[in-house]
């Protein structure tokens, strides 16, 4: 299904998106990606094997260590190296930064929301997988449809509208979710999917806009590419993070003696109270990262070039 989707996708950029590139290829950065290898690869480990080998196991101290030692060996080999992977720089630039942290928590939202929803679905409401599937069409309809729409907006009034926006509705569909329990209606489920869609497909586009806006046209590429980087950081960590709580808040449950859907459903909670911070944090970054003050930042980046 995805190979149709993406030849269309390489057409339609061939076509109708600019070029920008820079006006020689960059060496090839060895040591930062290296690094930057351990470093996810470690933390991310370290993260999803925690709950189970226990925090303070020899293996995952090992394993943090191993990251905080590589992400400080990167920025040491980064500042010194003349064509680095990651332009250090840019984190001078408040709409850069800003779009980093919201792409972060954008996904952390997405990934583990998909994640804990889908087990709700399949083992409180006893859904099957096609039927746990079709359940979360609203939202990804909803997603689909706003996307274009933040972008037409962010392209005509900036990315402000958008972000806040999108902020403010990924933290009403999670505050919608706080009370989920066994007997909650399909109604009001498919309701805050939904709304929790419609904020997570305003994000996309200016996020991408805020990122790339007042870099030199030749770093667009770079500035792009680690905004991506930190989407699919944000998923890992949110499977991870959310993962994590509601594995937690099951054991305790049935320690409790609660029945296996009650303290499934309980347990997802927690997840959503993230979620929903996430969701606030993503609406205050956006206004911040989008004042003049801000846009001051990053054409001083620029000016740097």
């Amino acid at each position: 299904m995805n190979v149709p989707i993406g030849a269309a996708m390489i057409a339609a950029t061939l076509r109708y998106v600019p070029e920008s590139k820079a006006p020689r290829p960059r060496r090839v950065d060895v040591p930062g990606q290296l690094l930057m290898i351990a470093f996810l690869g470690s933390l991310t480990y370290a993260v999803i094997q925690g709950p189970v080998s226990g925090w303070a196991a020899p293996p995952i101290t090992a394993l943090f260590t191993v990251a905080a030692v590589s992400l400080a060996t990167f920025v040491i080999v980064e500042r010194r190296h003349p064509e680095p992977l990651l332009e250090l720089r840019f984190f001078r630039s408040q709409p850069f930064t800003g779009a980093s942290v919201i792409a972060v928590l954008a996904f952390v939202v997405l990934g583990g929301f998909l994640f804990v929803i889908t087990l709700y679905l399949q083992q409180v409401r006893g859904d099957s997988p096609l039927r746990a599937g079709l359940s979360l069409l609203p939202a990804m309809i909803v997603m689909a449809v706003a996307a274009p729409v933040a972008g037409q907006v962010t392209g005509r009034h900036g990315p402000r509208v958008p972000l806040v926006a999108s902020g403010l509705l990924i933290a009403a569909g999670m505050a919608m979710l706080l009370g989920l329990g066994p007997q909650t209606s399909s109604a009001w489920v498919l309701a805050a999917l939904a709304v929790t869609g419609a904020g997570l497909g305003l994000v996309n586009p200016p996020i991408t806009n805020t990122g790339v806006s007042g870099m030199p046209p030749a770093q667009a590429g770079v500035a792009s590419a680690v905004i991506s980087a930190t989407r699919q950081f944000g998923s890992v960590l949110g499977v991870a993070v959310l993962g994590d709580l509601v594995t937690a808040g099951v054991s305790g449950g049935l320690a409790r003696g609660e029945t296996h859907a009650a303290a499934l459903s309980a347990a997802t909670h927690g997840a959503w109270a993230v979620s929903l911070a996430c969701g606030i944090v993503i609406a205050v970054t956006g206004y911040l990262t989008t004042t003049a003050r801000a846009r001051a930042t990053a054409a001083a980046v620029a000016a740097l070039e």
